[in-house]
């Protein structure tokens, strides 16, 4: 059995941590996961399954909640699909249609969920791709508490037309945000949540990128109308 010798902060990223097992480098990981997870020199472990742990980390911590985010989805395709029957969704993101735990990666953080697909004259079109979020509980006037990783992948897939859908169950409250024009985001911030550091940006609830239900049907409208719809 190998043993933690030696854990140092990263010289070019000092949220992160190099780990070395019997004075030989291992892996790397976020300061916050090897904080949340207890490790410290002397621990007894071999690499291959420190590294797993790292890896699955996030995984293992919210499995619980993937059938809450599968339900999330459910809800907010049924809001949309009120407002505008027509619509088609198809739900695409990885693990999105499923409450199991997948031990698998996406090739990508922040892939959205669902595809807003309109027909015309025997063709699909994709309106817009979302991105679905959301909590148990929380007041209309609170912040809006999103991943960064949700406006990254958006911001590096810049072509593609973006909504993060964010869902308050116990508000029955829908919000969606757009992932355009995001250079006036606020800085993300360090929060602690079930004892785990995780990273957030907190948008106002009157922010300029927060739109309502009504409006993102709007321009959901507009979009089919500038092709004839």
């Amino acid at each position: 059995m190998g043993k933690i010798t030696k854990i140092e902060k990263q010289k070019r990223n000092p949220t992160r941590v190099s780990i070395f097992i019997d004075d030989e480098f291992c892996t790397g990981a976020e300061k916050r996961i090897v904080e949340s997870l207890k490790i410290e020199i002397g621990d007894e472990i071999e690499c291959e399954e420190l590294k797993e742990r790292i890896k699955f980390f996030w995984k293992e911590k919210y499995k619980g909640k993937w059938e809450e985010e599968k339900e999330r989805i459910k809800k907010v395709i049924e809001k949309i699909r009120n407002k505008l029957p027509e619509l088609k969704f198809e739900i695409f993101g990885f693990g999105a249609d499923t409450d199991e735990m997948i031990k698998e990666h996406p090739p990508e953080k922040g892939i959205p969920d669902v595809l807003i697909i309109y027909e015309k004259n025997n063709f699909s079109y994709v309106l817009t791709f979302l991105e679905v979020t959301g909590t148990q509980q929380m007041k209309e006037t609170d912040d809006i508490w999103i991943r960064p990783d949700k406006f990254e992948f958006a911001q590096s897939h810049s072509c593609l037309d973006i909504f993060i859908a964010h869902y308050v169950n116990n508000e029955d409250l829908l919000r969606f945000v757009s992932t355009k024009n995001v250079n006036n985001l606020p800085e993300p911030e360090e929060v602690v949540i079930r004892g785990n550091k995780e990273i957030y940006i907190k948008l106002p609830h009157n922010h300029e990128l927060v739109i309502s239900l009504d409006k993102f049907v709007k321009y959901l409208e507009q979009k089919i109308d500038n092709m004839g719809g």
